[in-house]
C-alpha cells in the first residue's frame, strides 16, 4: 500500500504549467486523464521519438512513464525509468530540482523493493546534499522529512532525526506552505512515538495528521492513519477504539472503490485483529478475504505476513492442508530479510512438515499464540492499572519532561519577545510539541509495531529488558542533549554470582537476582529506569542527575543490597554488587559511548576489590567502597 511522502501529482502540475511549449508538454496533457494502462500504451508508442528530444524533456519522460508504472504496480520497472531520468539529469546544469525529485522516487522503488534503510537511505542523502544548493525551500522540506526516515536504523541518531524535522517544520511556518508538510511530521512524531513506546502520544499525533489529512482530501494517507490510529489503540489496551478504526477503514472501502489496495489491508487488519484476539473463526474469514485482494497491493512484505498468519493459523487447528497451501504462497513471495518474528516459526512448521523434525513446531506455534494474545492483555490491563509498573513511570516521566519544556519555552518566549524574535520562538515552540518524535515511513512499521516488536519487561525480575532499556537510553540522552541537561548510566554487577548459582544452585540464584533488583529499586529516584542485560548485569539510567547525584543513588543502592542478605531454604547469603558510573559530557556522542565508559568504570570496580562503585572520569577514576563514610557516599580520585 503506498504512503508516498509527497504528493506525486504535484510534479506533473509543475511539469505541465511550466515546461515550455514542445513534445513533452503536449504528451503530459495528452495522457493527463487517462488510466494508467492507457497512458502507459501512449508513452511506450512515443519512446521510439524521443531521442531527438532536449536531454531535459527526455529525463520528463522517464519520469512521466515510471509514475504510470508505479501505479500499475510495476515497481522494479518504475525504478528503472526514474534511474533512466537521474542519469539523463545529472548531466545537465539546471534540473537541479527534477534531479532530487527522482532521487526521492528512485529512493521509494527501493524501499517498496527491499525494505531496508540501507538500500534506498543513500539515495535520499544525496538528494538532500543537492537541495541545500538550490533556491527551492519546499522542496528542501520534503527532502528532509525523507532523510529523517533514515534515522530510524540501528545506528541512526534520534537527535539528527528531532534536528532534520525541525528545520522541515521552521521552513514550512517561514513560507507558509499548505497543510502537507505539518501532516508529515505529525505523521512521522506518531510513528516515531509509537516505537518508543508511548503511544498516547502517538495516538495524539496521529489524530492531528488524520485531521490535516482529512483537510487535504487525500483518501490514501487517510487511511494510512486510521490503521495507525487502530494499531495504538490496540497498544494502549482500548480494544473498543480500535474497533471503530477498523470500522471507519472499513467504510472506507465502500466510499473508494477505486483505490485498489484498501479491502486488502481492511481485511488484513480484521483478521489480525481476531487472530490476535484468539478468535480463530473470524480471524480466517477476513484473512481468506484478504488472501483474495492481494494481488491488489504491491506492499509483498504485508502479502508475506498475511500468508504467514494463515500458515500459523492453519497448522495451528491442525489443517494441515490448507497450511501446506499457505506456506507455498509464503515462500513465493521473496523478501531481502525474513520477519524475526514469525520467521523461525514458519521455518519449524515447515520442516515438520517435511518430516525433518518431531513435535517441535507445534509447541513454538502455541507459545507463539500465546505471547500474542498476553500483549493484548497486557496492555489492557496496563491501561486499567497505570500506577503499577516501570512502563507507568516512564509515561509520568514524559509528561514531566513535556510540561517542563512548555514552561521553559513560556518563560523563554516572554524573556525574547522584547528582543524581535517571537516569530522563531513561536516555530521552535511548535517543533517541541509537534515533532517529539519523528521519522519513519510509517507503512514499513504498521504491522511490525503489532507483530514484530518484542517484550519490553524481563521475565524474572519484571523490569525492563536489555532492548527496551537501551531504547529509553537513546530517548533520555536525546532529551539531555537538547535540552543541556545531565544525565548518568550506571552499570551494576552482582559480586560472585557465578558461586552462588554453583553453590546453590539456579533457582537460589534467580531468587539473589530479584532481591538485589528489589533493593535497588528502594534506592532509586522516582523518574530512574533500571533494565536487566543479561545475567547478573544491569543498566541504570539517571535523568537529570550530576555526577554527584550519580555518586549518591550508586553508593545507595550499594548499601542497600549490601544490608538485606537473601534467607532461602534454611541459608543466609550475603549479597553484594559493583557498580561503574559514567557522566554524560561533551565527547559521549552516543549512548554506546556513555554505555562503554560505564563499563569501563565497572571493570575497574570489580578489579579493585568488588563491593563499591567506580565513576570514570576523563585519565582518572572517582571510587567509593566499604570504607567511604555512610552520610557522603564521597569517593577519592586516583
Amino acid at each position: 500500500m503506498r504512503q508516498r511522502h509527497w504528493a506525486t501529482g504535484l510534479w506533473i502540475v509543475w511539469l505541465v504549467t511550466t515546461a515550455q511549449a514542445g513534445p513533452l508538454d503536449a504528451l503530459s496533457k495528452q495522457i493527463e486523464a487517462m488510466k494508467p494502462d492507457e497512458a502507459l500504451t501512449v508513452l511506450d508508442q512515443q519512446q521510439t521519438q524521443i531521442s531527438n528530444w532536449p536531454a531535459k524533456d527526455q529525463g520528463g519522460y522517464y519520469r512521466l512513464r515510471a509514475q504510470q508504472r508505479e501505479n500499475l504496480k510495476n515497481i522494479s520497472g518504475a525504478r528503472e525509468d526514474y534511474a533512466r531520468a537521474i542519469q539523463l539529469y545529472r548531466a545537465l546544469p539546471d534540473t537541479g530540482a527534477e534531479l532530487v525529485n527522482s532521487l526521492l522516487d528512485l529512493g521509494y522503488m527501493d524501499y517498496l523493493i527491499h525494505y531496508r534503510a540501507e538500500a534506498y537511505c543513500p539515495t535520499y542523502t544525496e538528494a538532500l546534499t543537492i537541495a541545500r544548493k538550490l533556491h527551492d525551500r519546499p522542496l528542501l522540506a520534503k527532502t528532509l522529512v525523507n532523510n529523517a526516515y533514515c534515522e530510524r536504523t540501528e545506528n541512526g541518531s534520534y537527535e539528527r532525526g528531532i534536528g532534520l524535522l525541525s528545520e522541515a517544520l521552521d521552513i514550512a511556518k517561514q513560507d507558509k506552505l499548505t497543510d502537507d508538510v505539518h501532516a508529515l511530521v505529525y505523521n512521522a512524531s506518531a510513528v516515531l512515538s509509537g516505537q518508543f513506546h508511548l503511544y498516547q502520544q502517538a495516538y495524539d499525533y496521529m489524530r492531528s495528521a488524520h485531521q490535516h489529512f482529512e483537510r487535504m482530501g487525500q483518501a490514501q494517507s487517510m487511511f494510512n492513519a486510521q490503521h495507525s490510529l487502530f494499531s495504538y489503540a490496540l497498544q494502549l489496551g482500548d480494544q473498543a477504539l480500535a474497533r471503530r478504526h477498523l470500522d471507519a477503514m472499513s467504510d472506507m472501502v465502500a466510499k473508494h472503490p477505486d483505490q485498489p489496495d484498501f479491502a486488502f489491508f481492511a481485511a488484513l487488519n480484521r483478521g489480525s485483529y481476531h487472530f490476535m484476539l484468539g478468535e480463530d473463526d473470524a480471524a480466517k474469514q477476513y484473512l481468506a478475504l484478504a488472501a483474495g485482494h492481494a494481488g491488489k497491493t504491491s506492499e509483498r512484505y504485508f502479502v508475506r505476513l498475511l500468508y504467514a498468519f494463515q500458515t500459523i493459523l492453519h497448522y495451528s487447528l491442525g489443517e494441515t492442508r490448507r497450511a501446506r497451501d499457505t506456506l507455498a504462497l509464503y515462500n513465493a513471495v521473496q523478501l531481502p530479510s525474513p520477519d524475526p518474528d514469525y520467521a523461525d516459526l514458519i521455518t519449524a512448521i515447515s520442516q515438520q512438515m517435511r518430516g525433518e523434525s518431531e513435535h517441535a513446531a507445534q509447541g513454538m506455534v502455541r507459545e507463539w499464540r500465546k505471547l500474542h494474545s498476553k500483549k493484548l492483555r497486557d496492555a489492557r490491563l496496563q491501561r486499567e492499572n497505570t500506577a503499577k509498573g516501570f512502563d507507568q513511570r516512564l509515561d509520568r516521566y514524559e509528561r514531566q519532561l513535556l510540561q517542563t519544556r512548555l514552561k521553559i519555552s513560556e518563560l523563554e518566549r516572554e524573556k525574547l519577545s522584547s528582543e524581535g524574535v517571537q516569530t522563531r520562538l513561536v516555530a521552535a515552540l511548535a517543533v517541541l510539541m509537534a515533532v517529539l518524535f519523528a521519522i519513519l515511513s510509517v507503512w514499513l512499521y504498521r504491522a511490525r509495531n503489532l507483530f514484530r516488536r518484542s517484550a519490553q519487561v524481563d521475565a524474572l525480575t519484571g523490569i525492563a529488558n536489555r532492548r527496551h532499556v537501551f531504547e529509553v537510553g537513546e530517548s533520555m540522552l536525546a532529551l539531555a542533549r537538547l535540552r543541556k541537561a545531565p544525565l548518568a548510566v550506571v552499570y551494576l554487577d552482582i559480586d560472585h554470582f557465578k558461586a552462588i548459582n554453583d553453590r546453590y544452585g539456579h533457582q537460589v540464584g534467580d531468587e539473589a537476582i530479584r532481591l538485589v533488583v528489589k533493593q535497588a529499586q528502594q534506592s532509586l529516584r522516582r523518574q530512574d529506569l533500571i533494565g536487566r542485560i543479561g545475567g547478573e548485569e544491569f543498566v541504570i539510567l539517571l535523568p537529570f542527575a550530576t555526577e554527584r547525584d550519580a555518586e549518591d543513588i550508586a553508593e545507595r543502592v550499594r548499601r542497600n543490597i549490601e544490608s538485606q542478605p537473601l534467607a532461602i531454604a534454611g541459608h543466609t547469603i550475603s549479597l553484594t554488587v559493583s557498580l561503574g558510573i559514567a557522566v554524560l559530557h561533551k565527547k559521549s556522542h552516543t549512548l554506546s559511548d556513555l554505555l562503554k565508559r560505564a563499563d569501563d568504570a565497572l571493570y575497574q570496580a570489580k578489579q579493585s576489590g568488588r563491593n563499591r562503585w567506580i565513576r570514570h572520569l576523563d585519565g582518572t577514576t572517582v571510587m567509593g567502597s566499604i570504607d567511604d563514610p555512610p552520610e557522603g557516599g564521597r569517593g577519592q580520585a586516583h
